[in-house]
């Protein structure tokens, strides 16, 4: 039997939300109080931040885990599943440092897939408030037409960072370590065989001035664009 499809679709396991975090000094607090208020163990990894992220934290009770050097998105959250499965869970749900992602709506995620787990669940992202950029707009429709191609599904947000995963998908071994990461393992674990489902969720962003991103167009869409061609041929 497939090792990430064994586990009994009878109860969903404990969660724990999991936050990877670079350079989020001034929001990562409020996010994990947020988590905190729903009453989820959180753990934060720190993938190699300069400006003391992991310490605005130090103070609350959740677990942490520091990368020393920048490795990447995808590699902090492997690195988080690695922690998880140790404190003896069996799902997380990833979201973001920034304060885009309301943690109350973790309870979304899980709803849906307590009566197919395993499966990986997607937070739609509304794209229709206040500040959100086009070009989120058209990378998440030039993702979606990809995957669409690779996997056979049609998602409506396969860029979103609010996830649930079984954490045995992403204890695999990944080609992807950075922002494609995710991609890559929508697409492999649908690969495997496991339900790919999601909910609609709330999406903040702040004004355009006060927006911290890590994404650089040219060198992140090249990867993406290298990771999609590996992924289809």
């Amino acid at each position: 039997m497939n090792p990430i499809l064994a586990t009994s679709a009878s109860a969903l396991p404990r969660i724990l939300l999991l936050i990877p975090v670079y350079n989020h000094a001034l929001t990562l607090r409020g996010v994990v109080e947020g988590c905190l208020r729903e009453g989820y163990g959180v753990l934060v990894v720190d993938d190699g931040s300069t400006d003391g992220s992991l310490d605005t934290v130090s103070d609350l009770p959740i677990s942490r885990h520091r990368l020393p050097n920048n490795r990447g998105k995808g590699a902090a959250i492997q690195a988080g599943a690695a922690v998880a499965a140790s404190l003896g869970y069996e799902a997380v749900i990833t979201l973001d440092a920034d304060g885009q992602h309301d943690p109350v709506d973790a309870r979304l995620l899980q709803a849906v897939a307590a009566p197919v787990w395993p499966a990986i669940v997607l937070g739609a992202r509304q794209m229709n408030g206040l500040n959100v950029p086009s070009s989120s707009r058209f990378g998440m429709a030039f993702s979606n037409f990809w995957v669409r191609l690779e996997c056979g599904r049609t998602l409506p947000d396969t860029q979103s960072g609010y996830r649930l995963y079984p954490i045995a998908l992403l204890t695999r071994s990944f080609l992807s370590r950075r922002y494609t990461f995710e991609i890559e393992v929508l697409v492999r674990g649908s690969w495997a065989g496991l339900p790919i489902l999601s909910t609609p969720i709330s999406v903040y962003y702040p004004p355009k001035d006060e927006r911290i991103s890590h994404f650089r167009m040219f060198r992140d869409n090249l990867r993406l664009t290298v990771l999609h061609t590996w992924l289809v041929t």
